[in-house]
């Protein structure tokens, strides 16, 4: 699995999609994603968002993919 970063409209959002502060989570994803936090991160690296997500039974080095 791979967490993408998208812009939508709101009026695209279908139903069972989950919005949380300008962040939404579509209806198939949402059980994948239940008790994650997303973090927005700034240091020498550069910018980036990180996750941390208690469903993950792995990630890959780069934290942009994760095994379910």
């Amino acid at each position: 699995m791979e967490y993408l970063f998208d812009l939508v409209d709101k009026n695209d959002l279908e139903d069972g999609d989950q919005f949380f502060k300008d962040v939404v989570v579509d209806y198939l994803s949402a059980p994948y994603l239940a008790g994650a936090t997303l973090d927005y991160k700034s240091d020498i690296g550069g910018s980036y968002f990180s996750f941390k997500n208690p469903k993950a039974s792995g990630e890959c080095g780069c934290g942009k993919s994760f095994a379910a």
